[in-house]
């Protein structure tokens, strides 16, 4: 008599260790979503694309085929480089407009209102030395300084109508490209907006009085200062 061979069904014994299907690595998507961002973060978020990158290539090589996404890895990597290396480019260019515009102003300034502050100065020395010629001695502090060629002052001991003569100074306030409409003003003023600066000086020292502009940044002592006095002397 014979026996049936009877066959198992269900499962081999080897199925059930059998390895699921590989996840794709979250690391790498986020690298390339972190360099298309860096378009419109100026770089920043490429440097995060960067790492993200390099972390996920290295987790996928150690895996032993569990997380797959090398292509998004090294996409991503590729996309924070370029955008990167895109916003070094603008930057550069940026500098060199602007060092372009810089120099351009600096040009502009020392061919125009360098010599139109010379031509200012020059004026108030004129009226400057008419002032003294009509009182005897250049404007004192008490008097007003420089405006007193402009509106007439007190004199000690001396009717105000004796010996002044002015206004010996056109008082229009200097204008130039961008600049506001002239308009009155009582002190004399250098191309840049700023007042002159003036001192008078004792007899003694050979100069009566020390007149100088400020300059572009408008503060006496800098070496963008411009002087001029009665003996054609650079002041300090």
């Amino acid at each position: 008599m014979t026996t049936a061979s009877v066959v198992p069904t269900g499962p081999s014994p080897g199925a059930a260790g059998a390895p699921g299907k590989a996840k794709t690595s979250g690391l790498a998507i986020a690298s390339l979503v972190a360099g298309m961002l860096g378009l419109c973060t100026a770089g920043l978020a490429s440097i995060v694309g960067l790492i993200l990158g390099i972390t996920a290539l290295k987790r996928i090589g150690r895996s032993g085929g569990a997380l797959r996404g090398r292509a998004l890895a090294i996409a991503g990597l590729i996309v924070s480089i370029c955008t990167l290396l895109l916003w070094v480019l603008a930057g550069a260019i940026s500098g060199v407009v602007y060092l372009g515009n810089e120099s351009h102003r600096t040009g502009y300034e020392r061919n125009y209102y360098v010599p139109q502050a010379r031509q200012t100065l020059s004026e108030v020395e004129g009226a400057l030395n008419r002032y003294q010629d009509d009182i005897g001695h250049p404007p004192t502090a008490e008097e007003g300084g420089l405006r007193a060629l402009v509106r007439q002052p007190t004199l000690k001991d001396q009717p105000p109508e004796s010996k002044w003569k002015g206004p010996y100074l056109n008082t229009r306030r200097p204008t130039g490209p961008g600049r506001a409409p002239s308009q009155e003003v009582d002190v004399p003023l250098d191309p840049w907006g700023h007042r002159l600066n003036y001192k008078s000086l004792p007899s003694s020292s050979g100069t009566p009085y020390r007149l100088w502009s400020s300059g572009p940044d408008g503060i006496s002592g800098t070496p963008d200062d411009l002087s001029l006095d009665s003996s054609e002397k650079e002041a300090p």
